[in-house]
């Protein structure tokens, strides 16, 4: 077994394939776009105080659900599913312009944010072979349990919304750094 959060999945020779000639996340990346015109839904959430992003996070969730293999990644040519289905997102602390956004899982004064804060006193050099190493360690199934658990990007779904910034969702590409399955950007609702 890789990590704590996921279990080797069998593949086909076609997958294999398809992992070797498309290495990397971007490469394999698929972009989709949907548009909802829902007056019911938006009615239903105005009525019930409900906010959009609740519904979003539900409706993503029974998504995957139903369709597990949207929880299975690729990871140095080998599939992947989660054992669980993790979300990270990253919330505004303020509704002003100049609000924050944290994007850690825990508190924000964690161990986490202290290592960030040393690799950046890092030559670029140095910096970047910090990184090479803890991805090289991420894909022999090293990289110690307590970076895979404050990591947002290793989680079966990123989702941001936009939205609660009065955006529109964007199309966004998978990170080449951890084991998410999906990128998704809510926008506003109109």
């Amino acid at each position: 077994m890789r990590q704590s959060d996921c279990r080797r999945h069998p593949q086909s020779a076609y997958q294999k394939v398809e992992a070797t000639i498309t290495p990397t996340r971007q490469s394999a990346c698929v972009y989709y776009a949907i548009e909802i015109h829902s007056p019911q839904l938006v009615e239903y959430l105005r009525t019930n105080q409900l906010r959009f992003f609740s519904y979003a996070l539900y409706v993503c969730k029974e998504t995957v659900l139903r369709h597990p293999f949207l929880n299975d990644f690729v990871l140095n040519g080998k599939k992947y599913a989660h054992t669980s289905l993790v979300v990270s997102t990253a919330m505004k602390k303020d509704v002003n312009a100049d609000g924050k956004i944290k994007n850690v899982r825990s508190s924000p004064d964690t161990w986490v944010n202290h290592l960030i804060d040393l690799l950046n006193i890092l030559p670029m050099f140095l910096f970047k072979f910090v990184l090479f190493v803890a991805s090289t360690m991420d894909k022999l199934g090293i990289l110690p349990h307590q970076l895979i658990e404050a990591d947002p990007l290793q989680s079966s779904a990123v989702i941001v919304n936009l939205g609660s910034i009065k955006g529109d969702a964007v199309f966004h590409r998978l990170y080449e750094w951890g084991n998410g399955s999906l990128f998704i950007a809510v926008g506003r609702l109109i």
